[in-house]
């Protein structure tokens, strides 16, 4: 017979929520299963393997947690289940979900439709995102309290976190508290820089289909594109500073530009913001 779990997820007021998503998660493969809260707050997950769980639960308007009382899953308390019986008791009092808002515009001040806007905790663990309405602004709501790394891509511009910086590690943290949305998180985003070129064999014919990546010297994200038909590609939406090209198609040797097989004897390729 299967395992079961069951208990009642509340408010941190002791109020039963209903329509919370709790999943439970065997610590050793593999093992799930999953339900949603009744009226009453009540769930029992049935047909578990037995072995050790993580339990976690989630609904709108709260930050999700682990049982027992915890955002970290490697701190989450493990739940055994046994074949035939129900476990009882594993019950949640969920918190307000923190939030973060703002606005996303150009250099300009014209606001940016459906940029992507992604908050990471800063210490495990904690994620959520969000897309910029047609005035440019976004609430990323359910987070968990604490410091977050907020970062905005949105297409034809250089992505960037707050504040101001395409450096991970010079991201300004953004602090959240639980049932508060911090405001004014905003960004003005520059124009991307692109690269461009053409792919061929030895004998100038065009390499249609080729993977070619734009890399970052320093700390970043790559870009990439794919040859078309002549062999033309172009890689959009970088930030400026200096790139390793890199590029691989079937039936030839990788080569980093501008023509060696050496990574470390490649020229790098420096671009500005809006220039290709």
């Amino acid at each position: 017979r299967g395992s079961q779990m069951t208990a009642t997820p509340t408010d941190a007021l002791g109020t039963p929520i209903a329509g919370v998503n709790v999943s439970a998660g065997r610590d050793t493969c593999c093992g799930w299963g999953g339900t949603t809260t009744a009226a009453d707050g009540t769930y029992v997950i049935t047909g578990l393997p037995p072995g050790s769980y993580r339990v976690w639960a989630s609904a709108p308007g709260y930050a999700g947690e682990y049982y027992n009382d915890t955002y970290d899953s490697s701190a989450a308390t493990l739940v055994t289940a046994t074949s035939g019986v129900t476990t009882p008791n594993i019950n949640f009092a969920l918190a307000q979900g923190a939030g973060i808002s703002g606005t996303v515009t150009n250099a300009l001040g014209t606001p940016i439709a459906g940029a992507q806007v992604s908050a990471s905790r800063d210490t495990c663990c904690g994620w959520g995102w969000a897309t910029t309405a047609a005035d440019g602004t976004y609430v990323i709501p359910d987070l968990a309290p604490g410091t977050y790394r907020v970062q905005v891509s949105a297409s034809g511009y250089a992505g960037e976190y707050y504040n101001d910086t395409y450096d991970w590690a010079t991201a300004t943290l953004v602090t959240t508290a639980s049932g508060v949305t911090t405001p004014n998180i905003n960004f003005a985003l520059a124009p991307g820089a692109s690269i461009s070129g053409l792919v061929t064999n030895a004998l100038s014919t065009p390499v249609a289909g080729a993977h070619v990546s734009a890399c970052p010297t320093a700390s970043g994200s790559c870009g990439y594109a794919t040859s078309a038909a002549d062999g033309a590609y172009v890689i959009t939406d970088l930030v400026p500073g200096c790139y390793i090209i890199e590029v691989s198609a079937a039936g030839f040797a990788t080569v980093y530009y501008p023509g060696t097989y050496d990574y470390n004897a490649a020229t790098p390729v420096c671009v500005t913001a809006g220039a290709t």
